[in-house]
């Protein structure tokens, strides 16, 4: 029986946002792991820093695992690691254990961030692709809104190990869907040329120079997110004096206001042509929105997040739309995605520990300052984009 391609798409969304949880359980209750582990900021950062280790290792080798386990075995791999990672931080003894089973969580990362785009290009075709992409690409703040509004009161009812065992359960429901509802799609001739007219070669697919921009724009794009996402509880709680379950509402709200966006954004995009423009266009107006992360009053928060939740997915958005369309094929999409999401990775690998010792050593403006300059090179770095179909 042929399955709906939109049943597939909820799969895929649920054990991406399962994989975010497990990623960003650590920034709503960082001062409470700062002061339990007496860490510095730096050292704190790389809490979120070491997840996105083995995901930047495994961004070129996640296609291939694609390719050789196909969408269903490596998609399952990539959430029983996630399940594996969150039992072992549940049970972890010291601050050495909980950074192992961060990098085992890292591994479902870095597989999913690959396979899910790429099992919905293979499912949606490239006219009707914006719309799913749109949804997809809101995985992270989605599954950021869920683990921000729980952790603080989880934390403070049960204690830290709480948020690790609520993210294996998750993972564990998202497993059992993804098992059911996704597959290979069987006779559509664009997938399959693949395997019946040639071998793919991770060589030929990068040599687009479209693939490198478009992951150069992502890395600058993480810089900016995931300086906000990581530090921004920190910056409300010590600064602004907000208390923590309150800080932790206020990044759900941004991130909810993110999935409203995501949707409006994949109808968008759907309907402009030019992709490359409007991307640029995105950047700039992200870059001005980040300068002011980390200078805010409380009575401005409110209005703050919601712009910042809706104009920032566009980005990923735009991103994961064009990736396929910087190569000559559809055989090299998992390629084009794993290089995009190499730079979204190396992103998350950067910016925690960065942004935290500019925080400590030079203060919150500057950071501000820094992450604000990321969008606007990001904007000058796409008007050098070319797709494949240019190339011609």
């Amino acid at each position: 029986m042929k399955k709906n391609p939109w049943l597939v798409l909820i799969a895929v969304y649920l054990v991406s946002i399962g994989i975010v949880m497990a990623q960003f359980k650590v920034p709503p209750i960082m001062p409470v792991i700062i002061g339990e582990f007496q860490l510095d900021m730096v050292s704190a950062g790389w809490l979120m820093s070491i997840f996105s280790v083995t995901a930047v290792i495994l961004a070129f080798p996640a296609a291939l695992v694609l390719k050789k386990l196909g969408p269903k075995v490596s998609g399952l791999v990539s959430i029983g690691c996630a399940i594996l990672g969150s039992f072992l931080g549940y049970l972890a003894p010291n601050f050495q254990v909980l950074m192992l089973s961060r990098i085992i969580e890292g591994v479902g990362l870095g597989l999913i961030a690959v396979i899910a785009p790429s099992v919905i290009a293979m499912w949606f075709p490239p006219e009707k692709r914006g719309l799913p992409m749109g949804i997809w690409a809101s995985w992270v703040p989605c599954g950021i809104s869920i683990i921000f509004a729980l952790a603080p009161n989880l934390a403070e009812a049960y204690g830290r190990q709480s948020l690790w065992l609520f993210t294996a359960v998750f993972a564990i429901i998202a497993f059992i869907l993804y098992a059911l509802f996704v597959s290979n799609p069987e006779g559509r001739e664009e997938i399959n040329e693949q395997s019946s007219v040639f071998e793919p070669r991770l060589a030929d697919g990068l040599k687009y120079s479209g693939v490198w921009i478009l992951a150069f724009t992502f890395f600058l794009f993480n810089i900016g997110v995931q300086s906000f996402n990581n530090w921004a509880p920190t910056y409300m709680i010590e600064v602004l004096h907000v208390e923590p379950p309150m800080a932790g509402y206020y990044m759900s709200y941004q991130t909810i206001i993110s999935i409203i966006g995501a949707v409006i954004a994949g109808w968008c995009i759907d309907r402009v042509q030019n992709k490359k423009m409007f991307l640029t266009i995105v950047f700039v107006v992200i870059g001005a929105i980040w300068l002011f992360a980390f200078n805010l009053s409380t009575n401005i928060i409110l209005p703050y997040m919601t712009v910042f939740g809706i104009c920032t997915i566009f980005a990923p958005s735009l991103i994961f739309t064009m990736a396929p369309r910087t190569v000559p094929s559809l055989a090299y999409a998992g390629i084009a995605m794993a290089c995009a999401n190499f730079g979204q990775n190396l992103g998350n690998l950067v910016a925690p520990p960065a942004i935290g010792g500019i925080i400590q050593n030079a203060g919150w403006l500057t950071a501000s300052w820094v992450i604000g300059g990321a969008g606007f090179l990001a904007a000058i770095a796409v008007l050098f984009y070319k797709s494949a179909d240019s190339l011609r």
